[in-house]
């Protein structure tokens, strides 16, 4: 199990940063991985969704020498939660990267 998470955990970092990988085709167990934002000129963040509960959004990026995973529960999906929460993580990200992490 511990190789797995490894390998997901690799797979999603390399795919993050816009490199070709099979996480889209072979995703983590019980997610699906919807695409990969650019959310600045310094990183992409990769999202994905946990399979029948779309409220269960998942986000990935790299900072300066840190994978960042995030698992963010949105309970009302209507109101642009996913994007305000998309905008919230890009900030944690850009000052995780300032700072250097």
């Amino acid at each position: 199990k511990q190789w797995y998470q490894r390998r997901v955990a690799i797979t999603a970092g390399i795919a993050s940063n816009g490199d070709e990988t099979d996480i889209f085709t072979a995703p983590p167990k019980g997610y699906t991985i919807v695409r990969v934002v650019p959310a600045s000129s310094d990183f992409n963040v990769l999202t994905g969704k946990k399979k029948g509960d779309a409220g269960r959004l998942l986000y990935v990026a790299r900072c300066t020498s840190t994978l960042v995973v995030a698992l963010v529960d949105v309970t009302n999906c209507s109101r642009g939660c996913e994007s305000k929460a998309m905008d919230a993580f890009s900030h944690g990200i850009t000052e995780a990267i300032a700072a250097g992490i």
